[in-house]
């Protein structure tokens, strides 16, 4: 049994009966047993997934879209301050001050 999924499934070893005797038919029948028990795995890795995100509480859900949206804010600022039109558009307003003062 996978590491991650034991918790969810409660068992460490899987144990399947091939419904045979015959050792020529039990191997026939190996490949549809072993595809039932990795359906089995990746139906609990889901469900693994799945409680992690039923876990987040609202705060932690606020928290990370508040910090996805100051990493975009900071990365358009930061094409905003590397552009030309900002350049100009800032000593624009620093003129603009200056005449008010001296005004």
């Amino acid at each position: 049994m996978p590491k991650d999924i034991r918790s969810v499934v409660g068992r460490t070893e899987v144990v399947r009966s091939l419904k045979t005797s015959d050792y020529r038919e039990a191997l026939r029948r190996l490949p549809l047993a072993r595809a039932e028990v990795d359906a089995q795995f990746a139906e609990a890795r889901r469900r693994v997934r799945t409680k992690v995100v039923i876990s987040l509480s609202e705060h932690d859900l606020r928290q990370m879209v508040l910090r996805w949206f100051w990493r975009e804010e900071r990365l358009l600022a930061e094409k905003e301050f590397s552009s030309d039109r900002f350049q100009w558009l800032h000593r624009e307003e620093a003129i603009k001050e200056n005449l008010e003062v001296l005004g």
